[in-house]
């Protein structure tokens, strides 16, 4: 349900089902029994909404925008989104709308250049095996090695150290149970965690491997060795 806000939830009558009270458009609501409400149809709404859908489940996903996708895919927070949010701004920066409201600007330009920079540098993020809550959802007992990317030295050297490399293990037998990277090289970092997963690869192993220095990739070397020794050396 699109251009739409959510005014109230209570419980309904038909076999415990959510009932929920929307309002359209300020002035039409409509009131409807759901097993589930998604509010927001961002990446993660919508795609929520769509797989309990998928799994039977009567859903409605209500949006305040007219148009699908949220914030981060409608004005820019999703990098390749980005320059959206910065025409948004030059435009309000050369319209006549701000003119008439008494805000004028002078010598405006386009950076183009620096505004692909600032989209390009926006961190990735990327991962292969389970997360914390599936391990948890299982009953399994992990042990978590992480490491931040400031304290890599090429990425301090590139002034680009946003982001972190996180490793799951199994407590008990080491074995690499899931890998998670953001920062800018994410896409590329993700290989050898791939790697290393589909042979069944332990911290240690990982950890016992001599890395190229100065290289990012000695981020996943750090944080296998956290999990594996419980410290990473330059962390």
């Amino acid at each position: 349900m699109l251009a739409s806000t959510v005014k109230k939830f209570w419980t309904g009558h038909n076999g415990g089902l959510m009932r929920c009270l929307v309002t359209q458009h300020r002035n039409y609501s409509n009131e409807g029994d759901n097993d589930l409400v998604v509010i927001g149809s961002g990446p993660g709404g919508y795609v929520a909404a769509i797989k309990a859908a998928q799994l039977g489940m009567k859903t409605v996903c209500v949006e305040k925008n007219p148009t699908l996708g949220g914030t981060c895919l409608n004005v820019g927070c999703i990098p390749s989104k980005a320059l959206l949010n910065n025409s948004h701004f030059y435009h309000l920066a050369t319209s006549n709308d701000l003119k008439n409201r008494g805000i004028e600007f002078d010598g405006i330009r386009l950076n183009l250049q620096k505004s692909m920079a600032t989209k390009e540098k926006a961190p990735e993020v990327a991962w292969v095996g389970k997360t914390e809550e599936q391990l948890q959802e299982e009953g399994v007992v992990y042990k978590i090695g992480k490491f931040p990317l400031v304290a890599n030295s090429r990425a301090k050297t590139n002034d680009d150290t946003d982001g972190f490399v996180k490793v799951l293990a199994d407590k008990e037998t080491d074995k690499l149970l899931g890998c998670h990277f953001i920062g800018s090289v994410a896409g590329e970092l993700i290989n050898e965690a791939v790697l290393a997963m589909e042979y069944g690869a332990s911290c240690e192993d990982i950890a016992r491997v001599c890395h190229a220095h100065p290289t990012v990739s000695e981020a996943l070397r750090e944080a296998n060795l956290a999990a594996y020794a419980g410290k990473a050396i330059n962390c």
